[in-house]
């Protein structure tokens, strides 16, 4: 599935150049500016996807169902397991894969808007600004991915991890595995016997927020 990101962060070049006549040449200003603006994108989208490898949220989905150390995010509190089998993946699953894909494919440059003017004051004087919009993935656009999709219940794991996901207190990991279990290491009981909570845990509001907080550029 292909994601064209809806969020929009503006990207604006404002610039002065004094006496040069190649500078006032409108096609070579916007071709400069673009090519500065693919930059900016590109920094943006490795940022961004930097900012997603690096959560301890994606690490711990990463390590596994078999992982002992896949709650380093807390997540599942004091409960034994890993993110990975508590939240259902099936065994051989990589969700945070295409989530990165999406992150990829949805960073782009869109519209711009530019303006221009010369002056003389004793010499030749040029201002220029031009300002790009630039679209990412949002949230709402992640998760309609197919692999954002939580495996038993409805809504989205990369959404529900910020507010909560059921069933910790029934969750069983075993190292060893269980035949009939989706993930390979994990089963859900069919009553609490552990008293533990899920931790909600800041992931893409946070992300988002760090990478494109700042409106301009």
């Amino acid at each position: 599935m292909s994601i064209r990101g809806t969020g929009i962060n503006k990207i604006a070049f404002i610039q002065q150049i004094v006496g040069s006549n190649k500078m006032r040449n409108m096609k070579f200003l916007r071709e400069m500016a673009r090519k500065r603006a693919n930059l900016v994108v590109k920094l943006k989208r490795n940022q961004y996807i930097t900012e997603f490898l690096d959560h301890e949220i994606t690490k711990d989905i990463k390590a596994g169902p078999r992982s002992e150390s896949g709650n380093s995010s807390g997540a599942l509190g004091s409960s034994k397991g890993n993110l990975y089998s508590f939240i259902g993946f099936q065994q051989g699953m990589d969700p945070t894969g295409a989530i990165r894909d999406g992150i990829e494919q949805g960073c782009r440059l869109k519209s711009s808007t530019f303006r221009a003017r010369s002056t003389f004051r004793g010499k030749t004087f040029s201002q220029w600004s031009i300002e790009y919009d630039m679209a990412y993935p949002t949230v709402d656009d992640l998760k309609r991915l197919k692999e954002a999709d939580m495996p038993w219940e409805g809504g989205s794991w990369i959404d529900k991890v910020e507010k909560n996901i059921s069933g910790l207190g029934a969750y069983f990991f075993a190292r060893s595995g269980f035949v009939k279990s989706k993930s390979g290491n994990a089963i859900q009981l069919r009553q609490d016997f552990q008293s533990v909570k899920f931790k909600r845990t800041d992931y893409f509001t946070g992300i988002i927020r760090r990478v494109f907080g700042k409106a301009k550029l």
